[in-house]
């Protein structure tokens, strides 16, 4: 029986069903270059399955099964390019920029495919379809994936007082609508910020000619948390959106002044106070930003010194623990691990002050603190932020499929490709921390080129980067099912769970240039020089020892795949490039029992070649199929993650629609021609956040039902 919101082979798709994405009155369909294979459940322990499960390797030390050598031939599809990591230097653009132009690996003075390349592509579909580890997991710890929010969290504005010795520390609550004055139209505070805002930029910034331009007034040009003296309008104003509408109540700063210049502000104007607070000035960081904040109490009137921890109310002091200090020390080099790299921007928007080498909480430092229960427990720079998610990504996925950490409880991969402790074990120095894999790649030696000679320079559209955090794609239901209809998909433990293992579709069919190739080089795109056209073909051989036929089997099968699937691997694959197919073109077998005993010619070498090849293949394959099937209850071509891999990897077209990544519909051109040229792929995301807000949000389905997604607005419009 088939999981609701999925439809069978042949079906409708889910939209038509009146579930799954829904689908507008117009065919700008695109098919997103990935999707996710999914994982099966835990493996049997008894029988055959032991072979399919975690368990000690086989011992170096001794031959206790097949051995021998696999020849392959790789033969391009499409155009390939594997990077050589020699001569990779920056050239400069005419903008100024750095752009990187790489040239196709070479081995013995001829092009080659790396040998760690060509075990990197094997290794990805045996893990797939042995349900192995997911050896190349990114465990987050207590490092936890962040998610920006949609509504306001109610944050209050804090100021750190002291921190001590172990890192604890105390905050002074700086919320402006605790004792507001009574005629100010504050009342319960519902709707009105927490902190005062004060004009400091023009309200006219956007794309205009000539730049952006920043203009904050005199008095505003205090640094960061410093003390202030401030002219506040006793009144809540309303801001009011496009349409006329107040979407929020804000109490108005007129004017700020050091404290040693409070006398100029006095007296006060009718509707305006005079009180003391702390700037928190965050700059230029959003478009159209046209205020700053100002964190104040209405009883901070009397000192224009920072007052002394005694001096603070004693319910307005709130303490938090150095966990808390941590992660948002965390959260702050998480903002500059993502800038790495990256110059800051000359016109608007530009990095927020906060981001900053070496920033940490310390004395002084103006915060936003969520307080529950007397303590704070969350501590954040800014109003609107990104939060930790609930869980690690690694408590969403199923015990069974964690990378593995126990030499004697490997999985199938990790047994045969080699293993790497992923973490030390405290409590031990002489645990193993490594087991040697049973197979030796060889480079893939050229051997014909087609009868074509390398492409000329391409300058790549730019190559997206991974992005776990569109949790929409990358999450499933406990149950398995995509998350449809939540409106909030979040990293939690028993209500979310991983989608499966990220591949790549091949773009059957031919590509299309527009796609994959830049009309010039920038800082965020690569040149590639040399790539291999569709008919070259190359050579590698794989050794292998102590494997048992189920091992040699799914090894075999994870070669070869189906007649009708390909490889992916190189640069460029969510752009097209880099589908091969593998075929096994010879098989020699070690018999080491009759190497060693008996004086026969060929030494107990036995080549399998010509008719026999196919047969002897098939017959391991056979019985790597066969357990499969008895481990998990199914016949092979029935499990999802086989029928997955079949789906993104096969030569059919199907009707699909045009492979590309997510963008926005386009004026200037034919959806089904060409990119948007200043590449604004990230609105497609903001507008299905928007539509996410509404329950009508789109997310992939499964690889083997999956039709294409609508081309979308910023505006979430289809």
């Amino acid at each position: 029986m088939r999981d609701r919101g999925r439809p069978g082979r042949g079906a409708q798709p889910p939209a038509a069903q009146g579930q799954g994405n829904p689908r507008p009155q117009h065919d700008r369909w695109f098919l997103n270059p990935y999707n996710f294979v999914r994982y099966l459940g835990k493996p049997a322990a008894e029988g055959l399955a032991r072979l399919l499960g975690r368990m000690a390797p086989p011992p170096h030390d001794r031959y206790v099964g097949l051995n021998g050598r696999i020849t392959c031939q790789v033969t391009a599809e499409t155009p390939v390019f594997v990077a050589d990591s020699e001569d990779v230097d920056p050239v400069t653009t005419a903008t100024g920029e750095k752009h990187f132009k790489y040239r196709f690996f070479r081995y013995g003075g001829r092009d080659a495919i790396p040998a760690t390349t060509l075990r990197g592509v094997v290794r990805s579909v045996f893990e797939a379809v042995t349900n192995s580890c997911f050896s190349t997991l990114e465990c987050d710890g207590i490092k936890r994936l962040e998610y920006r929010v949609s509504e306001d969290p109610q944050l209050t504005p804090a100021r750190v007082v002291a921190i001590d010795k172990k890192g604890n520390g105390t905050l002074e609550l700086l919320d402006c609508r605790r004792r507001a004055p009574a005629n100010s139209g504050c009342g319960d505070g519902q709707g009105v910020l927490s902190a005062g805002l004060i004009r400091a930029y023009s309200p006219k910034v956007g794309r205009y000619p000539g730049g952006m331009q920043e203009r904050l007034p005199n008095e505003a040009r205090c640094p960061d948390g410093t003390r202030v003296a401030a002219l506040i309008g006793s009144q809540v104003v309303p801001h009011r959106d496009r349409d006329g509408r107040p979407n929020y109540r804000y109490f108005e700063i007129q004017r700020i002044l050091p404290p040693s210049r409070r006398h100029e502000l006095e007296p006060a104007p009718a509707g305006c106070e005079i009180r003391y607070g702390y700037l928190h000035r965050t700059g230029p960081n959003i478009e159209r930003k046209h205020d700053e904040r100002v964190f104040f109490r209405w009883d901070d009137n009397d000192d224009p010194e920072r007052p002394a921890i005694e001096g603070i109310p004693e319910d307005v002091i709130v303490p938090f623990a150095n966990p808390v200090r941590e992660e948002y020390n965390r959260h702050i080099r998480g903002y500059l691990e993502r800038r790495e790299g990256r110059e800051a921007p000359a016109a608007w928007p530009k990095p927020s002050s906060f981001v900053a080498g070496g920033h940490e909480l310390r004395p002084g430092s103006l915060v936003y603190c969520k307080v529950e229960g007397g303590q704070a427990t969350c501590l954040r720079p800014v109003s609107l932020p990104r939060l930790p998610h609930d869980s690690p990504r690694e408590k969403l996925l199923p015990e069974h499929l964690r990378p593995c950490e126990r030499p004697k409880e490997l999985c199938p991969a990790c047994r045969l490709f080699g293993w790497v402790r992923g973490s030390p074990d405290p409590s031990s120095k002489k645990t193993q921390v490594a087991y040697a894999g049973r197979l030796r790649f060889s480079h893939g030696r050229m051997v014909s080129e087609g009868g074509k000679e390398p492409l000329e320079e391409i300058i790549l559209a730019i190559l997206g980067e991974p992005k776990p955090t569109t949790t929409p794609f990358y999450l499933a239901t406990s149950g398995g099912q995509p998350p449809y209809r939540d409106k909030d998909v979040l990293y939690k433990e028993g209500a979310y769970r991983l989608r499966g293992r990220k591949f790549y579709y091949h773009h059957a069919g031919g590509l299309n240039e527009l796609e994959y190739k830049a009309q010039a080089a920038n800082g965020m795109n690569r040149t590639i020089c040399g790539a291999r056209d569709t008919g070259t073909t190359f050579e590698f051989t794989i050794d292998f020892h102590n494997l048992s036929a189920i091992e040699l089997g799914a090894l075999l099968w994870s070669l070869q795949l189906d007649k009708n699937c390909v490889h992916r691997l190189g640069l460029g694959k969510p752009l097209g490039l880099g589908s091969v197919s593998i075929a096994v073109a010879g098989l020699r077998l070690l018999r080491l029992r009759e190497r060693y005993v008996e004086l026969s010619a060929g030494g107990g070498e036995e080549a399998v070649a010509g008719d026999a090849l196919p047969t002897v293949v098939q017959d391991y394959v056979s019985a790597f199929t066969a357990a499969m099937a008895q481990t998990y209850g199914r016949p092979f071509d029935e499990l999802e993650n086989v029928r997955d891999l079949r789906a993104m990897l096969t030569r059919e077209r199907r009707g699909r629609p045009l492979i590309h990544y997510p963008r926005p519909p386009s004026d200037e051109a034919k959806w089904s021609d060409a990119p948007l040229p200043d590449g604004r792929n990230y609105e497609w995301f903001v507008g299905n956040k928007r539509r996410q807000r509404r329950g009508n949000h789109y997310v992939l389905p499964p690889a083997e039902d999956d039709k294409g997604l609508p081309l979308i607005t910023r505006d979430g419009r289809d």
